[in-house]
């Protein structure tokens, strides 16, 4: 495949999921009966990725165990965040594609055709870095999109982190 036509994925499945109040971790807690990380294994081959990067921390050995040959894996031993996650994964994708698309393990109802526009509008618009995000109002632990004036992301505040301004940001 043509370096610049590849894209690889790494998918961020080192979390404990302590707001399931299990001691399974939780992109092991099945749905529909399959493990969730299961389905973003299955998103990124759909994608055309054959190995994705799988980044793993809280019970690590489960989570291989459940997905085996079918990814690649990373540690992240201590539970630092979205962007460590990330950065563990930077030397096993060294030079392995032009685009990496990063996504987490316990979203098993991200459809594919949503990544695979992403992916399109990523493409077309010669963009450095795109985001898929939402707006909502429910108050869902993710991170909030902070925009300048202009509609440009400034940053993502984690809610445990953000302002009172912050957290009432309805795109995350």
């Amino acid at each position: 495949m043509d370096k610049q036509q590849s894209l690889a994925a790494v998918i961020l499945a080192a979390g404990q999921g302590t707001r399931m109040k299990s001691k399974l971790v939780k992109v092991l807690h099945l749905v529909a009966g399959k493990p969730m990380v299961a389905y973003s294994i299955e998103t990124a081959r759909a994608l055309g990725v054959e190995k994705p990067v799988l980044v793993v921390g809280y019970q690590s050995e489960h989570v291989r165990d459940s997905i085996r040959e079918r990814a690649e894996y990373v540690e992240q031993p201590q539970p630092r965040g979205t962007a460590d996650a990330v950065k563990r994964a930077r030397e096993t994708l060294q030079n392995r594609a032009e685009e990496i698309l990063v996504y987490y393990a316990d979203m098993p109802l991200l459809r594919t055709e949503s990544l695979r526009a992403l992916i399109e509008r990523h493409r077309s618009t010669r963009a450095c870095l795109s985001m898929l995000t939402v707006i909502s109002d429910d108050s869902m632990a993710f991170g909030r999109i902070v925009r300048d004036a202009r509609g440009e992301v400034q940053r993502i505040v984690e809610e445990a982190e953000a302002t009172p301004d912050e957290f009432a940001i309805k795109e995350l």
